[in-house]
This record gives C-alpha cells, sequence and structure tokens, in this order.
C-alpha cells in the first residue's frame, strides 16, 4: 500500500521523463526498461505498467507505432521471483496493449507438453503449417544402460524419469488412481527390454517458421 501511495506521488514525473525519453530518441523501434529492486508479487510492474501505458498514449497521440519493449525485473537472488512472475496475468490485464508481437526466436526442450492451453488460432492454422522435411533422432537411454544396474533397478529408473514429466498430465485426463498401475506395467516393459546392450529411445526435434 505504501508503494502505490508512492508511486501516485511520483506518476507525473515518472510520465513526464518517459515522454521526454520518447521523444528525445525520437520514436525508437525498441525501448529497454528496468525495474531495479522489483520486490515481489504484483508491486514489480506498478512502475513498469506506467511507464508502458505513457508510451502507448504519446504514440497514439503522436501517430506513430508503438515500439517493442524489453521489461527487465532486477532484485537481489534472495527475492521471491515466483510470487513476481505468478502475478504478469494480472499485469496484461492491467495493460491498455496486450498484444506486443515481440518474440522474434522461441526454444522449448522437453516442455511443451506444460503450456496451460492450445496458443491461440493454431488449431485451425493447418493452411500455414507445413512438413519441410523429417522432424527423428535416435539417442541412447543412458541411465538405464549401466553395467553395474540389475534389470529391475534400471526399469523402474527409467519408469520414475517418464513420471516425474508426464504423472501431473495424466491425472487431469485418467485420475490418480491408474498411476501406480501405470508406470509399474511400464517399469515391467523396460526392464524386459533391458537385456539389449544398447537401449534407444526416439525423439523428435521440430522447427516451425513463421512465413
Amino acid at each position: 500500500m505504501i508503494i502505490r501511495r508512492v508511486l501516485l506521488m511520483a506518476k507525473p514525473v515518472l510520465v513526464r521523463n518517459t515522454e521526454e525519453m520518447m521523444m528525445n530518441l525520437n520514436f525508437p523501434n525498441c525501448i529497454k526498461v528496468a525495474e531495479l529492486d522489483c520486490s515481489s508479487g504484483q508491486n514489480a510492474f506498478l512502475a513498469i505498467s506506467e511507464i508502458i501505458n505513457t508510451i502507448s498514449v504519446l504514440c497514439q497521440q503522436s501517430n506513430q507505432n508503438p515500439p517493442e519493449i524489453d521489461c527487465c525485473l532486477n532484485d537481489l537472488p534472495e527475492n521471491d521471483f515466483n510470487a513476481t512472475f505468478k502475478s504478469i496475468p494480472f499485469f496484461n490485464k492491467e495493460l491498455m496493449i496486450t498484444n506486443q508481437a515481440s518474440l522474434h526466436l522461441i526454444h522449448s526442450s522437453y516442455a511443451l507438453h506444460w503450456l496451460s492451453k492450445v496458443p491461440e488460432k493454431l488449431v485451425n492454422d493447418k493452411e500455414n503449417v507445413y512438413i519441410t522435411n523429417a522432424k527423428t533422432h535416435e539417442y541412447d537411454l543412458g541411465h538405464s544402460n549401466c553395467d553395474n544396474q540389475e534389470d529391475d533397478e534400471a526399469g523402474y529408473n527409467e519408469a520414475n524419469c517418464i513420471r516425474a514429466v508426464t504423472e501431473s498430465m495424466l491425472v487431469v485426463h485418467f485420475g490418480e488412481d491408474i498411476i501406480d498401475i501405470l508406470f509399474d506395467k511400464y517399469a515391467r516393459h523396460v526392464t524386459q527390454h533391458a537385456s539389449r546392450r544398447n537401449k534407444t529411445s526416439v525423439t523428435l526435434v521440430v522447427a516451425l517458421t513463421k512465413k
């Protein structure tokens, strides 16, 4: 509450300095903003919101294209950045501008399954997605290929690795009752193939380019 009061007192200065910066830089294509000592939770975005909204209004009034805005939140390593990240949806709702196309490259390694929802417009976007060549690689399952491991142990280690990644998704769709049974069976299947000297699996590498 104190931080909000202070921000309201300082708002005219912040708005004026932001406007002067934009005009002195002749409305650049990209602006980088840093919030030092960003704290945690919603307070981290109070000043950032004012800066972004000020830039948006000024660009509209001056008939200028709004810039891409990179926001850097800075604090000590001990800061609770998890609480900060959880406030991002609130931050987006508060902004007057929410549709900045500021991402040029996106990388995800074994994380797409954690998406909270299918990206908008992707489901019916078949006409704009093409397979240029085929997106497979065999790799060695090193964690279950140790000479000093018992076959049963290797099977259950493999099952536990897969369970750590997929359990939460499977529970949502099928409930908790099947989980222990499912991964016990999976471990037995892995164990049955544990006599093979080289144990490989297949992974997909996908690269998408927007045309």
